[in-house]
């Protein structure tokens, strides 16, 4: 694998910055050109093509896994913009064509892939790491076997402190710790989904989408892998497994995440040419407000005054109509 960079011990992964990087792009493009996502040419050629080199050279590393990310995270971005649900299911089935003819070209992925189908029937091979995965599962039951008493990550599990984190959380805090890593991806969710919802722009909005969509892309194919649910591919979870490059890249991700939260804050009621103005909606007019001061009612003296010569016109209507009156008998 040739997936890092760097010198001595400074080592940086550029496909995880390529994540972001494609996110920001596609964000940048459907906001400018909300409506390129009707039709499959004006969608290709900025954001199509751009996503499909970015994915074969993360693929030539070789790292199928975070390809998929990405893949996946711009596509819940394409329905969050609007994207029609024919070209949606046209592009899904071009990818998924094409993941099956890369995962059969290679030696390794089509071994992982039938270690996928029975990782029992090489247990001590290529299913190896599946089942130990398993096995952890197992063994911690509902409450887990005690915080620090995995035996699995100590003999048996590869890469228990990277990818396979969550069977030694599910075999030390059981299925309880494995829901509580659940609800806590689903509040992250929950809290992004809605900030972008009531983001003031359109930029925000998919912006806020895209963050979250590739949070849960990643943690979901993690979550797949190690119940045996999807082939092995070297996904870390989020914000749990150890890794540089991925951790940062995340936390980036959550700040831009943040920002747009609070940017609905600062973006609250405040005055512009055309009235008072709340998340991109004008509450009231300046022009109501030259009625209503204009219709209003004076105070103090002025109050006096005006309820004084709005006698005398009364009295000078009345008289005038009363001398009609006298002139026309």
């Amino acid at each position: 694998a040739r997936r890092w960079i760097g010198i001595g011990s400074i080592q940086l992964q550029p496909s995880e910055l390529a994540k972001l990087a494609l996110i920001l792009y596609a964000v940048q493009i459907l906001a400018a050109r909300p409506n390129m996502v009707k039709d499959i040419r004006t969608l290709a050629s900025p954001l199509l093509v751009v996503l499909a080199a970015a994915s074969i050279l993360i693929i030539a590393q070789p790292d199928l896994g975070t390809a998929l990310i990405a893949a996946a995270a711009v596509a819940m971005l394409l329905v969050a913009a609007g994207v029609q649900i024919r070209l949606l299911a046209l592009l899904a089935g071009v990818g998924v064509f094409l993941v099956t003819i890369v995962s059969v070209i290679e030696p390794y992925r089509r071994e992982r892939l039938m270690a996928f189908l029975n990782p029992w029937a090489d247990a001590g091979d290529s299913g190896f790491q599946s089942v130990q995965a398993l096995i952890a599962l197992g063994s911690g039951g509902l409450f887990g076997v005690g915080l620090g008493e995995s035996v699995q990550k100590v003999f048996y599990l590869p890469e228990a402190h990277t990818d396979m984190i969550l069977a030694v959380i599910g075999e030390e805090l059981g299925l309880a710790g494995m829901l509580t890593i659940m609800v806590l991806f689903g509040m992250i969710a929950y809290a992004g989904l809605r900030a972008a919802k009531k983001a003031p722009n359109r930029y925000q909005k998919l912006l806020g989408t895209g963050i979250v969509s590739l949070i849960l892309c990643q943690a979901s194919i993690n979550f797949f892998t190690v119940l045996g649910m999807a082939p092995v591919t070297g996904v870390p979870l989020p914000f749990v497994s150890y890794g540089g490059s991925n951790l940062v890249v995340l936390l980036a991700g959550m700040g831009l995440l943040l920002n747009v939260a609070s940017g609905r804050a600062v973006a609250g009621r405040k005055r512009g040419p055309m009235g008072v103005v709340k998340d991109g909606k004008i509450l009231r007019s300046n022009a109501v407000k030259r009625r209503k001061r204009k219709t209003s009612k004076p105070k103090g003296r002025n109050a006096a005054k005006h309820r004084n010569s709005g006698r005398r016109n009364r009295r000078a209507r009345g008289s005038g109509t009363r001398r009609r009156r006298r002139a026309a008998g």
